[in-house]
Formats: structure tokens, sequence, C-alpha cells
């Protein structure tokens, strides 16, 4: 499998626990999590923006998906199964927000560095309090983009 992270072994809440301080780090503040079936679905902070409004971001990790991935490679691979798809529960929670770990820990490191600011490379996260700012735009079939511009010939 080329999955990164996908034979990790540290428990989700202290991969979670890594996240927090690294947004902290940043000037993140207000941390809490969001929790579904039992398990953390996501991080919300909030930052402040440049004229010193609190803005609300949410940083998921969609386990479902990486549990499906698992399985879905554990039964094409697998010589002779052994395991039930429940077997891939906990180890999808701690793919996944490895993954997330490591995606953060680089954000942070453009922001340290001054490459970008904290709004910039979570403008997608953006929270309303109902639906991320991606989740918005996409409803909208993207509509509040600014069109391509044409070439000119």
């Amino acid at each position: 499998m080329n999955l990164k992270n996908y034979t990790s072994s540290v428990p989700a809440m202290t991969t979670i626990s890594y996240i927090e301080t690294y947004l902290m780090d940043c000037g993140a503040t207000g941390i809490s999590k969001e929790i579904k079936n039992g398990i953390v679905a996501s991080i919300i902070f909030e930052v402040p923006d440049d004229k010193g409004h609190k803005r609300l971001i949410k940083l998921p990790a969609n386990t479902e998906a990486v549990h499906e991935f698992l399985w879905r490679d554990y039964c094409t691979s697998a010589i002779r199964p052994r395991k039930v798809k429940d077997d891939f529960k906990d180890q999808a929670s701690r793919t996944a927000w490895k993954i997330m770990q490591d995606w953060v820990q680089i954000q942070m490191s453009l922001i340290k560095l001054k490459q970008a600011d904290i709004l910039q490379v979570f403008l997608a996260y953006i929270w309303n309090g109902q639906e991320t700012y991606y989740e918005y735009l996409r409803g909208t079939h993207f509509k509040a983009l600014p069109a391509p511009k044409e070439d000119a010939q």
C-alpha cells in the first residue's frame, strides 16, 4: 500500500494534541473538538484576521473515508482474509489524524517562515457555524469564484 502513515501506532488523541499545540503556536485560540460516533471528527479553532476579528476554522479528518479505503485495500490484497471491517476502525482514525498532523505541521512552517498567513492556508476551512467556505462554494457550484480568464489570441 502506498499511503502515508497507514501503519501509524500513535493514538489519535495524542496526534490531535500535537496538532492543537502547532495551532496554538501560530496564534490559534479557543480550540475545541467535534465528536461524532465517539471519535473526534474535527478540530474547531479560532484565529484573528488582520482586523482583529475572530474567524472560526473547522479542520476535519474524514476517518470514515480512510476506514473504507483500508478495508477495500485489505479485501483486494489479503490472500486469506481473516479480519472484519471493524478491525480497521482504530487504524483509520490513527492514519487520518496523523496525515492531518503532517499537513498542519507543513502549513505552520509556511506561516512561521512568512510564506503564508494562517487564514490563507486555512481559507477553505473557514467555518460559519454551519458549513466551511469550501462547502459553501461547492454548494453554489463555485459561482463565487472569478471566472477563468480567456487566453488572448
